[in-house]
């Protein structure tokens, strides 16, 4: 038996979580009052992480990839706990693995339309936290008659959960990328020192409100914004410097951090972000991002679409936002790195000398481990004493002063026999010094005086010889070539090259008769003429120069960056992959490996172009032609500094090759 009748469904709107309830005496509560205390109860709990604490990773979730020969590659996450951008609170347990192939064979379309189109394929993948919950307990609840028993049960519990997902874009984190260029702006920008000060804070505040840039909304004025103002945050570039006198620093750094407290934050918060009017009503809803970032993974594709088991996974972190723990940051910033040395009082100021052209701020290297105390220096003669003053009146006797530094201990001589003490004279003239008599037993050790002014220092003494030039050092083995990429699929037949300026070759002429000495032939009519070519065609396809029996040509060339294309790159010239330790693959359409028997060469030209976020100047070397691709290796020369794989994939190459044939004219 079946009804179309059932009790009618309470009307319950939306829990607000800016609301609590207000109980009063008698009230009768129902499910939509609790539910409502739990929403404010939890919004505040959300509020509270993500205005005051941040979002970020706050312990474990290690991201790693096991990769075994003959078996599917694992993508684990170990246990742990973060915040994300909404302020949910995510706990992993237990440690969570992800078949990498299956993964990639379910979702077969997408990775090639994502991976880039040139072998080896590299696809870029994001591992992502994102919070969930989950309905539990179910328990019988009061129903009507002739109804299911599935339809008696509800769910009485709401469980936390989490869900890990490996997504082709990430997450968009705008305050993290914000936090992290406006430190770099006050790091790039203030100099503090000795003054005097730059300018006044209004000037201060200008520099800092110039370097954070909103766009315009897309709605017209008249009308509300259907979505807040998009914000960027650009350092000026160079950086201005800013100079502040240490007795003015600190008012001019609490008015940068109020003005982005109260005026820059806002704007990477879609629930203030938007509040442009006093009339406005309807609070915007808090940011939709419910997930946060934890890796990068660049995975190297096989051309079956499964991830390629002689490449390593590479495993990048440096963009996942990490929130550190009160405790560690008040440890850190009472015992962390410092300047070495107690430091003495400060001294009075000296004359300002004239300001230099700002350099550029070098990369701060790691703190060296302190060396070793070095042994004592010889002490150094007592210098000859001075002429006595005339006496002064007497003095009041005063404190007893610190004992000095004990001079060089004398040879012993023969103790005297000690005199009787003289009567007490009047006080009058001092009269002469008697003979200094034989020294006595040398005394026990006073306490080291305190340290004496440091005199002036000396001149420079003359720089000696330079010394030998040390033997140069063994050649290191070369590294292993990589694995030869599978070749791709042979690309269409390029249109017939339109004729040179000089024709084919004529037809040969008769033979002349023989003639003594063997008179050359009348040479036959000229060949004929190619199809004349469309000029503006050929303006910027080709540069030739040469000299008789050797021909000289461009064959590629263009700035490029790894997953990044130009067009004006010549010649479909591209980055396709690069390696953790630098070395690029470079190839660009129509490449041949060069014969080494054979007439034709290769030229290639590269240049690291300067980076700001690197600040080093780096090189570029060839290292060898393959069969697709030729490879070059980039390298800080000094050796002191190790770039990341994050920052070999963002470098720019400023390439050319060019191509040339010994051979005759034809």
């Amino acid at each position: 038996m079946t009804s179309a009748f059932a009790a009618p469904a309470p009307d319950l709107a939306a829990s607000d979580p800016t609301k609590r309830v207000k109980y009063t005496l008698g009230m009768i509560l129902g499910a939509d009052d609790l539910e409502q205390a739990h929403a404010w109860l939890s919004g505040r709990d959300q509020s509270i992480a993500r205005d005051l604490l941040g979002y970020g990773t706050v312990n474990g979730l290690q991201v790693t990839v096991q990769q075994d020969p003959g078996t599917e590659a694992l993508v684990q996450v170990s246990c742990g706990s973060a915040i994300t951008p909404r302020g949910d609170l995510v706990r992993v347990t237990p440690a969570q693995c992800a078949p990498l192939d299956t993964w990639l064979l379910h979702h077969g379309p997408d990775v090639q339309a994502h991976a880039s189109s040139s072998p080896p394929s590299l696809l870029p993948l994001y591992v992502v936290l994102c919070y969930d919950t989950c309905e539990t307990d179910t328990r019988p609840i009061p129903g009507e008659p002739c109804r299911s028993e599935e339809e008696t049960m509800a769910p009485s519990r709401i469980a936390d959960a989490f869900r890990l997902e490996l997504r082709f874009d990430a997450p968009k984190h705008d305050e993290e990328r914000a936090v992290r260029q406006f430190v770099r702006w006050a790091t790039d920008t203030v100099d503090i020192g000795d003054g005097p000060t730059t300018g006044s804070v209004d000037d201060f505040l200008t520099l800092l409100r110039d370097a954070a840039h909103v766009s315009s909304p897309s709605s017209p004025p008249s009308s509300p914004p259907s979505s807040p103002p998009a914000p960027d945050f650009d350092p000026v570039s160079p950086p201005e410097r800013f100079l502040l006198d240490r007795h003015d620093a600190c008012e001019f750094l609490r008015a940068a951090l109020r003005v982005w407290v109260t005026e820059l934050r806002p704007l990477w918060h879609a629930e203030f972000g938007a509040c442009l009017c006093c009339d406005q009503v309807t609070p915007t809803p808090a940011a939709p991002e419910t997930c946060v970032l934890l890796a990068r993974l660049n995975v190297t594709l096989a051309p079956d679409g499964r991830a390629d088991a002689s490449v390593p996974i590479e495993v990048l972190e440096d963009d996942r936002p990490v929130l550190s723990h009160l405790r560690l940051l008040q440890e850190w910033a009472t015992c962390g790195p410092g300047e070495a040395g107690t430091g003495g009082p400060v001294g009075p100021r000296g004359a300002r000398g004239d300001q230099g052209s700002p350099g550029e701020q070098g990369i701060r290297g790691d703190k060296g481990l302190d060396g070793n105390t070095g042994p004592s220096g010889p002490t150094g003669p007592i210098g000859p004493q001075g002429p006595d003053g005339l006496p002064g009146p007497s003095g009041g006797v005063g404190p007893q002063g610190l004992i000095g530094p004990m001079g060089p201990t004398g040879a012993t001589g023969l103790a005297g026999t000690p005199g009787a003490p003289g009567p007490s004279g009047s006080a009058g003239v001092t009269g002469p010094d008697g003979q200094a008599g034989p020294v006595g037993p040398a005394g026990p050790q006073g306490p080291v005086g305190a340290i004496g002014p440091i005199g002036p220092t000396g001149q420079t003494g003359p720089t000696g010889p330079s010394g030998a030039q040390g033997p140069a050092g063994a050649q290191g083995d070369a590294g292993v070539a990589g694995p030869t990429g599978a070749g791709g699929p042979a690309g269409a037949a390029g249109p017939v090259g339109v004729q040179g300026a000089a024709g084919l070759p004529g037809t040969p002429g008769a033979t002349g008769a023989a003639g003594p000495d063997g008179a050359p032939g009348i040479a036959g009519p000229a060949g004929p003429q190619g199809p004349a070519g469309d000029p503006a065609a050929l303006i910027g396809n080709f540069v030739e120069v040469g000299d008789p029996g050797q021909r000289y040509w461009i064959v590629a060339a263009g700035t490029a960056q790894l997953d990044q294309t130009s067009e004006i790159l010549y010649n479909n010239l591209q980055i396709v992959n690069v390696s953790a330790s630098g070395l690029y693959t470079i190839r660009y359409d129509k490449y041949q490996q060069p014969d080494p028997a054979g007439p034709t060469r290769l030229v290639v030209k590269v240049l690291p172009v300067f980076s700001p976020r690197i600040k080093a100047v780096l090189v570029a070397n060839f290292v060898a032609f393959l069969p697709n691709a030729f490879t070059v290796q980039v390298a800080d020369p000094s050796g002191r500094l190790q770039l990341t794989p994050a920052q070999f994939a963002t470098l720019e190459l400023m390439i050319e090759v060019s191509q040339y044939v010994r051979r005759p004219f034809r």
